[in-house]
């Protein structure tokens, strides 16, 4: 992976499962994930920068205590507006822009 801009760590916790990540257009190249939790959660990339107006660009269900590390080949994601990150409470995860 070449040329990354940006990297993100974004913790969600109780009462806090939506964050924006970043407020530009922008690519996603990759991320890692941690599910701390002996429960399914889920981790959510969206474009756009309010909950009302976002599309879902990739979710996944994370499996109890699972972890996931993805890098996206080329041109990666496109976010038109900005990144919006939503994940259930025990989810953590690290996002590569560029």
């Amino acid at each position: 992976m070449t040329n990354l801009s940006t990297v993100r760590h974004v913790t969600t916790s109780a009462g806090d499962s939506t964050a924006v990540a970043v407020g530009f257009p922008t690519r996603i190249r990759g991320f890692n994930v941690l599910n701390s939790k002996n429960a399914v959660g889920t981790f959510e990339i969206k474009d756009g920068l309010t909950t009302g107006a976002t599309k879902s660009r990739i979710k996944i269900n994370m499996a109890a205590d699972g972890t996931l590390d993805t890098y996206l080949t080329d041109e990666g994601v496109r976010c038109e507006t900005g990144v919006v990150i939503s994940a259930t409470p025990s989810v953590y995860a690290t996002v590569y822009f560029g």
